[in-house]
């Protein structure tokens, strides 16, 4: 029950923020243009990338600390302020010498303020993914986490409405409001952290960093490779055929990714109750997620190829009509990762993050080599293609993992029944119940 009233929490944070992002992405679209939207989504991309590879999985690790017991809130608060000066410090030098350093390099012709507002949007994802997992550990945190990610949403729309659609500002503008959210999550997070029962701070201890920084390697592998595969795409797009081009493909992306809400739902909760769970009592939900998430996956990827053409001249406008193809295209892929998110969060739950790291380090691989192929001559729709086949390739990777250290055949992962379906709308009806009867009371 625990487990289907948190996949609730997780599903209504993701449709929130579905709402919310596409009024930024309507609004990016329309006021700034294939070429503005374009560079609005690399500063953003970058600014996530940035931060997983800052955070070195320590977020994933403050969170398996935590619900193990391991540490106290006031041991995880100390060590993540501890790493945000860090973070600060690096930060401020690459803002500093970035450019030069990239146009030694690369004879790149970025611009300081771009390296600037990478800088200062990694610092912001990097606190929010740390801060995120903390207050993950909580009884109520996927709630809370839910709560959070609303506010943050509604702040960065009104924000983005304001510069974009009163005030008629450009790309800079966009990208602040962005970070504006950001930052209010940051600030009431830490207001939630330092109401905990638990809160404060401690002294800082070595052990504890190493303990955090051990964990987290496994983890950071996982969530590099797996945002590279999401990600590393877009750079191809730029770097091949120009931010107009990235704008299509974000348009692209961000619609075909409506498919993964339910499964990323699942995948946070999973995370959070798998370790408390016996053997016997993993495996039965591993299957049952993997079958769902692939039925709900396959019917959301199906009406999106149906209503493409439609959602993209509505939403976006006539200027974006080359990313009905690339939708189309990464919807097949989209499909057949939905169930890689169970199975990624069912490793990193158990302490074998590096499992999930492998499995994503073959696809990275496929993804990477496709792309210099299919980008320069086919743009935003090679990288559908490239994309979808190296989805589908880590869960090829996946499911023969699955099978040979856990005896699960195909059809136990990949065919839903009708019982399961019927399961699954019986447990939702009484977490909403449950969740209507609580705010009645507390009235």
């Amino acid at each position: 029950m625990a487990f289907i009233r948190d996949t609730f929490y997780s599903l209504a944070s993701n449709l929130f923020a579905l709402v919310t992002s596409l009024v930024i992405g309507i609004l990016t679209a329309r006021l700034l243009g294939p070429a503005g939207k374009g560079n609005y989504y690399l500063v953003v991309q970058t600014a996530t990338l940035g931060a997983l590879l800052l955070s070195f999985g320590l977020g994933p690790s403050f969170q398996y600390h935590l619900n193990h017991r391991i540490f106290s809130l006031r041991s995880a608060t100390t060590q993540w302020f501890t790493f945000a000066l860090f973070d600060v410090c690096l930060l401020s030098i690459i803002a500093l010498f970035g450019k030069d350093v990239l146009h030694a390099m690369t004879k790149s012709t970025v611009t300081l303020q771009t390296v600037v507002l990478c800088s200062i949007g990694v610092f912001l994802q990097t606190q929010v993914l740390m801060s995120n997992f903390i207050v993950g550990s909580f009884p109520n945190g996927i709630r809370t986490g839910t709560i959070i990610g609303a506010i943050q949403g509604t702040v960065s729309a009104i924000a983005m409405v304001l510069c974009l659609g009163v005030f008629r500002l450009g790309v800079t503008a966009a990208i602040l409001s962005f970070f504006a959210g950001l930052f209010v999550r940051i600030v009431v997070t830490v207001v939630v952290i330092f109401r905990h029962d638990d809160s404060g701070f401690a002294s800082w201890r070595t052990t504890e960093a190493r303990m955090l920084l051990i964990y987290g390697l496994g983890a950071f592998a996982s969530n590099v490779v797996l945002t590279s595969v999401f990600r590393i795409d877009v750079y191809f797009v730029e770097a091949f055929r120009g931010a107009a081009e990235v704008g299509i493909y974000s348009v692209a992306v961000a619609l075909a990714e409506l498919a993964l809400m339910l499964p990323n739902a699942a995948g946070i909760s999973l995370f959070r109750h798998l370790p408390a769970a016996s053997n016997e009592e993993r495996l039965a939900r591993i299957k049952k997620a993997s079958r769902f998430v692939i039925l709900v996956s396959t019917v959301a990827g199906l009406t999106l190829i149906v209503l493409s053409k439609p959602l993209v001249h509505l939403l976006m406008g006539a200027r974006f009509a080359g990313s009905v193809l690339p939708l189309c295209l990464l919807i097949p892929g989209l499909i057949a990762m939905s169930v890689n998110y169970v199975f990624g969060n069912f490793f990193t739950a158990l302490g074998k993050p590096l499992t999930t790291a492998a499995c994503f380090g073959c696809a990275l691989a496929v993804n990477v080599l496709l792309n210099f192929w299919l980008i320069p001559a086919h743009g935003a729709a090679g990288a559908a293609v490239a994309s979808s086949i190296s989805y589908t390739i880590a869960t090829i990777c996946f499911l023969t993992v699955m099978k040979k250290r856990y005896r699960i055949s195909l059809a136990e992962m990949l065919v839903p029944s009708f019982q399961d379906a019927s399961s699954l709308f019986a447990q939702l009806r009484l977490a909403v119940s449950a969740r209507n009867s609580t705010e009645i009371g507390g009235a």
